[in-house]
């Protein structure tokens, strides 16, 4: 074989259990001669090639709409948490970024629950989260608690589309209920033992939240950020139009920092474009 077929040949059998025994016995070399050979063509141990091809797969077909879970098993990995460690120790994000993209931005249509209610909204949130959504939500509510939205609806309903926009990149139970306290920094009250009170994982997360740069956000903290402002910028009609502008403005930091995550053609573009859209002002609002 020559070094196209080569890497054909792994193209080829990448859902498979693939060894570097059986891709040189392929190529008609011996382990040592066949790993030397290579790492000489293409810069990297084979298995590291092999392994960086399918995370590259992964990623096409999650970018497609596909389950994290059904691609990372597709792929030959044990389990999504085993998939996502990997995926982001070799690509430098986590794959709800990919997700962020896909189902956010282009299969679930948050209007929709614009005439739902907080209990409704709970409901639908419960059927995808554990133990810890009751305390969480109970405290969401009462930190939120008085506050209506533009719209006229309870407050509570914009952190819950939040959680379930989240539940859609099928980010960690941490992340999801995170997205119950998206602007505890901005909108709630009598937040100063709020941290305190939360699970961990799911504190160490909403206590990143205020960050003034979305860049120097964690992935999950990040994913957050940009859930809530794409919830806010698919129901800006309920707002006045005074404020558009100030909103999408807002929008763009957060579109740059899941950018610079996930390299410059992989975003969030129904956002991008509700920004964009808004941004021109295109209602002849000042």
């Amino acid at each position: 074989m020559n070094e196209q077929e080569i890497l054909s040949y792994i193209e080829k059998h990448l859902k498979e259990d693939l060894t570097l025994e059986q891709i040189a016995a392929a190529a008609g070399y011996s382990r040592y001669h066949f790993s030397r050979k290579f790492r000489e063509m293409q810069g990297v141990p084979v298995m590291k090639y092999v392994l960086r091809r399918r995370l590259a797969g992964a990623s096409e077909e999650i970018l497609r709409g596909r389950s994290i879970l059904e691609t990372a098993l597709d792929y030959g990995f044990a389990s999504h948490s085993s998939f996502s460690a990997i995926f982001r120790r070799e690509m430098g994000y986590h794959p709800s970024l990919l997700k962020m993209k896909k189902e956010i931005a282009g299969e679930m249509r948050m209007e929709q629950n614009e005439t739902m209610t907080k209990e409704e909204l709970y409901r639908q949130l419960s059927e995808k989260c554990t133990g810890q959504l009751e305390l969480c939500y109970t405290l969401a509510c009462q930190i939120y608690s008085g506050q209506r939205r533009y719209s006229g609806q309870e407050y509570i309903t914009h952190p819950l589309s939040t959680a379930l926009l989240l539940t859609e990149t099928e980010a960690e139970e941490p992340v999801v209920l995170a997205g119950l306290f998206c602007d505890w920094y901005k909108k709630g009250t009598h937040t100063e033992n709020l941290p305190g009170q939360l699970p961990p994982k799911v504190r160490r997360i909403v206590e990143e939240l205020p960050a003034a740069d979305p860049k120097s956000l964690s992935d999950e903290a990040l994913l957050v950020r940009t859930a809530e402002r794409l919830h806010n910028m698919r129901t800006i009609e309920y707002m006045k139009a005074d404020i558009w502008k100030k909103k999408a403005e807002e929008t763009m930091p957060l579109l740059d920092a899941v950018n610079a995550r996930i390299g410059k053609n992989v975003m969030t573009e129904e956002l991008r474009e509700l920004a964009i859209k808004y941004l021109k002002d295109q209602t002849g609002a000042q």
